[in-house]
């Protein structure tokens, strides 16, 4: 299971923290260059007895390159997120509120009892028809 943790940071070292988290990277795709790089050289040498663990291998490869990527993900969300708030942030345009006059309220509940009263009003005339 994994779990995400946030933490603060200053801003100024946001950077050096994105290049951190990028260096990361490295060292497991080395490995699983290096890895790849054996199961080829087993291969040539080894032929068929090497294609199972050669399976396993490139298994556990493709499992690693997918924690890799996860990693990269998470950095690159940071650095949209850096992107969009630190370099290149939004004006903030404050919403200006609406409101409505007392009339127009007014208007607007007289039209909505209005309509109600003479559907009402129908309904009976309707009713009284029946019986």
């Amino acid at each position: 299971m994994k779990v995400r943790i946030n933490y603060s940071i200053e801003v100024d070292e946001i950077t050096k923290k994105l290049s951190d988290l990028t260096k990361d990277t490295i060292m497991p795709l080395q490995e699983a260059a290096d890895l790849l790089n054996s199961v080829s050289v087993i291969l040539k040498h080894d032929g068929n007895n090497a294609v199972p663990y050669s399976h396993q291998t490139i298994d556990r490869v493709r499992k690693n390159l997918a924690e890799i990527d996860e990693m990269l993900a998470d950095t690159q969300g940071l650095m949209g997120g850096y992107i969009s708030n630190i370099l290149n942030p939004q004006p903030q345009n404050p919403q200006t509120p609406q409101f409505t006059t007392p009339s127009e309220t007014e208007e607007g509940s007289k039209k909505y009892w209005d309509h109600a009263t003479k559907t009402l009003k129908e309904k009976s005339s309707a009713d009284e028809e029946q019986e």
